[in-house]
């Protein structure tokens, strides 16, 4: 152990890779980890990713109805006298309407995972579409400055047919400086 410590850079190289091999949780390490722990215990796991990701109420609807209903309400057949009453015979049925109020209460409810990961997903998105519109905005200014810089090639043009003349001339006072021998 006295030795690691005398050989000091060796021994800082050595921690130093190994906090960068051992610190490095990558979300595809996650991923697996996550994998392994719910085919093991399954028991374990999902209380606590339930309580991390719970169930969320996104829409509740309520829809009120009212309707007519017909009841039929037996009543006992009736004869009267001044202060008498007596029943004879069966019930009658005799329909009545009434109205009755009908609630309806629907809820939606997501997974906040799923919500989660759709929020991480459009982050991700957004961070991509900042990207693109930068390196379009670079692009368009790298062209303006190529285009006022090669906006008119005709001084190169211009160029071009001095150059071709110069060779003509020379070629032709090559021609005659040459004297033929005899």
């Amino acid at each position: 152990m006295l030795k690691f410590y005398e050989n000091g850079r060796r021994g800082l190289a050595i921690l130093t890779l190994i906090a960068f091999l051992t610190g490095c949780y990558t979300p595809e390490k996650a991923t697996r980890q996550a994998d392994k722990a719910l085919d093991k215990y399954p028991e374990k796991i999902a209380p606590k990713f339930r309580e991390a990701f719970p169930c969320e109420v996104m829409k509740i609807d309520t829809v009120h109805d009212w309707q007519n209903s017909t009841v039929y309400v037996e009543c006992p057949p009736q004869v009267s006298l001044v202060d008498t009453f007596y029943l004879e015979g069966e019930p009658i049925k005799v329909p009545a309407t009434v109205r009755v109020k009908r609630v309806t209460i629907t809820k939606t409810v997501k997974d906040s995972a799923e919500i989660f990961a759709l929020k991480d997903t459009i982050e991700t998105l957004k961070r991509d579409i900042l990207a693109y519109k930068y390196n379009f905005k670079n692009c368009e200014r790298l062209r303006a400055e190529e285009g006022v810089r090669y906006k008119n090639p005709l001084y190169l043009l211009i160029a071009l047919i001095f150059s071709v003349l110069a060779n003509l001339l020379q070629l032709r006072k090559s021609k005659t400086d040459k004297k033929p021998a005899k």
